[in-house]
């Protein structure tokens, strides 16, 4: 538990920017997102994307930046809170589609491709769509993928595990308690990550408490817990806690004064973020904020050292110079230090 981590600015939009990218947004640069500097920097892992995003990509995120799209998320679409009914959006051939006829649909593209690259058309164009194309090809036809993507043999002891049944404690419209999904979300995650992808993103909740923060608190708080414990344990009891990463976060925090309304602002100057695995040390709660909890009195992480650290995790090198607009270089993370304290 890192609780002395320091942002920049306490806006929604500005600071998901500066928490994906390690940069605040400019009208020059548009800097890629970590799911792109890791689809680039280390590139696939078997058939599945490096970087899947479930059900979508937060807008918020920031996106391949400078870099080419080949390197963005693959959104699924669906959210696997649906369950059985749960299905990746454009993910199996079409009804009516066998694979004999989608195979001979694709020799028949490859064939037009070749006459159009033979009249120089477009050449960079023609290579990024032939690599989104033969990628998708791969992953409509892999049964492995298709499984990443489903809950096909996961017990009801799993389920429980994650809290699938876990709710909050406050009424939904229809004045029943409802789970919130992210149990399956989280397996989902699991199993892409266990398939061969790098980096899974999921958002959860709605946390902006403005008014009545222990409501916000009593309907999302209880099924966190449930799903946090059950990945770590999961994680853990397949042998994968030491080699996968699991980071919660939000783009800042609250402020420690409760407000007029019951509620809770915007707070970028310290606030909390959980890392399990990953070898991130076990156990360990870093930094101490002062005695209102307003700023850190001492092991002040700021996000540009906490992401430098994690990339650093990754294998990654977040000094490198990245080029953008052909000549410019770009550092991943700009005058980011490595928090040593927070490595096994």
């Amino acid at each position: 538990m890192v609780r002395t981590v320091v942002g920049k600015v306490p806006d929604h939009g500005l600071a998901t920017y500066h928490l994906s990218t390690g940069y605040t947004p400019t009208a020059v640069i548009d800097y890629p997102s970590m799911g792109a500097i890791i689809s680039h920097e280390l590139g696939p892992r078997g058939i599945l994307p490096p970087y899947i995003a479930v059900p979508k990509r937060n807008a918020f995120a920031g996106n391949t930046g400078f870099l080419p799209s080949s390197f963005g998320a693959f959104e699924i679409g669906d959210d696997p809170a649906n369950g059985k009914n749960f299905k990746v959006r454009d993910f199996s051939l079409p009804q009516g589609i066998s694979l004999d006829r989608f195979n001979r649909r694709n020799a028949a593209r490859e064939l037009i491709e070749k006459r159009i690259r033979a009249m120089e058309t477009e050449p960079t164009t023609l290579d990024t769509m032939d690599g989104f194309y033969k990628k998708a090809y791969k992953v409509l036809t892999s049964p492995e993928a298709q499984r990443a993507f489903s809950f096909e043999g996961e017990t009801d002891e799993t389920f429980e595990l994650y809290g699938t049944q876990v709710t909050g404690k406050v009424l939904a419209p229809d004045n029943k308690y409802h789970p919130k999904g992210l149990a399956e979300r989280l397996i989902i995650a699991r199993r892409l990550v266990e398939a061969g992808t790098r980096l899974v993103t999921i958002d959860y909740g709605a946390w902006d408490c403005h008014v009545d923060v222990k409501k916000c608190c009593d309907d999302y708080m209880r099924p966190l817990d449930y799903a946090i414990s059950g990945l770590v344990t999961d994680l853990d009891r397949r042998g994968l806690l030491d080699s996968t990463l699991f980071w919660v976060t939000s783009e800042f925090g609250r402020t420690p004064k409760i407000n007029k309304d019951s509620g809770r602002d915007h707070h970028a100057r310290c606030y909390s973020m959980l890392l399990a695995g990953g070898g991130f040390q076990q156990g360990l709660i870093h930094g101490a904020s002062d005695s209102v909890a307003n700023e850190p009195a001492r092991d002040g992480v700021p996000l540009e050292d906490l992401l430098y650290t994690i990339y650093h995790g990754l294998g990654i090198d977040a000094d490198k110079e990245l080029v953008a607009f052909g000549t410019r270089p770009i550092e991943i993370i700009k005058d980011g230090k490595l928090v040593s304290a927070l490595l096994a």
